[in-house]
């Protein structure tokens, strides 16, 4: 193998390589409608939502909780209460799989702004850290799936100070209901994304296979027909 050859297939992989690793840092919410585990219809739970970590007061609360028109989840059948009206402390967190120290992320959150405690007044958004680091300043839209109850709350390129950051929820009174999180790499949600299994992979191949069709066309020796 020539040193020129071998240059090129250096290129190929590091071509793929670059493109599978970016394609495997994404970041994963576990859990993130609270739909488990699945509690019993008309009820609430202080059973601990899969995948996050439980601090203080926090329940899961069922659609159809005793019949309250605005107790209601986002989407799904179930949605989460942090805090009491006794003003004791809840909170929920989770480490973010696929969060990267110095990448920029967005972030979102379903709250219920009518139910406070079953009272037609606005519920407080609870306080939301995101590695340590408390957000501020949201844009603020009505939910695309449950506007007369939901807003959407989105935070936008927030620096990740860690591997895996712990994204919390927490509130003392009054409660907040929330539903729906998410945590977007920012970059993907400006960029289209690359289907590196259907796009990346296939074209780097092709060129590495042309790469090596024009070696051989040059390495084959003329013929003189003289």
């Amino acid at each position: 193998m020539s040193r020129t050859q071998f240059l090129r297939i250096q290129i190929c992989l590091a071509v793929l390589l670059f493109a599978v690793t970016s394609a495997q840092a994404v970041p994963v919410v576990v859990n993130s409608s609270f739909e488990l585990p699945d509690i019993s219809p008309s009820t609430n739970s202080t059973t601990v939502p899969t995948g996050w970590t439980k601090t203080g007061s926090a329940f899961i609360f069922d659609n159809s909780f005793v019949g309250l028109p605005n107790y209601e989840s986002n989407s799904g059948d179930q949605f989460v209460q942090l805090g009491n009206s006794n003003n004791n402390f809840g909170s929920l967190s989770q480490a973010i799989a696929g969060t990267i120290a110095g990448q920029f992320y967005d972030i979102s959150v379903h709250v219920n702004t009518i139910t406070s405690n079953g009272q037609p007044t606005p519920a407080a958004p609870p306080t939301i850290t995101f590695g340590g680091l408390t957000l501020v300043a949201p844009t603020i839209t009505a939910s695309a799936t449950n506007p007369a109850l939901y807003n959407l709350y989105t935070f936008t390129n927030i620096l990740a100070t860690s591997n895996d950051s712990i994204l919390e929820f927490s509130t003392v009174n009054p409660v907040a209901y929330i539903d729906d999180v998410a945590v977007v790499d920012s970059a993907v949600s400006a960029v289209p994304e690359i289907d590196v299994a259907n796009g990346v992979i296939p074209l780097a191949a092709a060129i590495f296979g042309l790469l090596l069709l024009s070696d051989r066309r040059r390495s084959t020796p003329s013929v003189s027909l003289s």
